[in-house]
């Protein structure tokens, strides 16, 4: 079973996602901090990590350069699920970072979130 850390702090969005990969077949691990999602990505390896870009300890990019400079966490790929940015804006941003980092706009809806996983590490099982 394929593992999936999402670091958000938004209550719902977070049980949201967790919801729905469970639903899918992934095991989700969840995170209301970066510094807890940083942690919990060192303890788990998971296979792909949805991360808020505006977290109340540290920021979803300080968090995403930890996960890069950790030889555990260095080869996880990233969707960016922000705010911060417009739907217009999203498709152009994540190549911009890292080919392995994608960036989605909140709101967006679950099969977006899903398809763009399934495109980063295939499906469930």
């Amino acid at each position: 079973m394929k593992k999936i850390l999402v670091i958000d702090d938004e209550k719902d969005i977070l049980d949201s996602i967790a919801g729905l990969l469970r639903r899918t077949g992934y095991k989700p691990f969840t995170s209301e901090t970066g510094q807890g999602g940083f942690d919990l990505a060192v303890q788990e390896s998971p296979d792909l990590i949805v991360l808020d870009l505006m977290l109340p300890d540290l920021d979803g990019g300080e968090v995403a350069q930890r996960l890069l400079g950790h030889p555990k966490t260095q080869g996880i790929p990233i969707i960016f699920l922000t705010s911060a940015f417009t739907k217009q804006e999203e498709s152009s941003l994540g190549p911009m970072i890292d080919s392995r980092y994608v960036v989605i706009a909140k709101p967006c809806t679950s099969q977006q979130i899903l398809n763009l996983i399934k495109d980063r590490i295939g499906p469930s099982a």
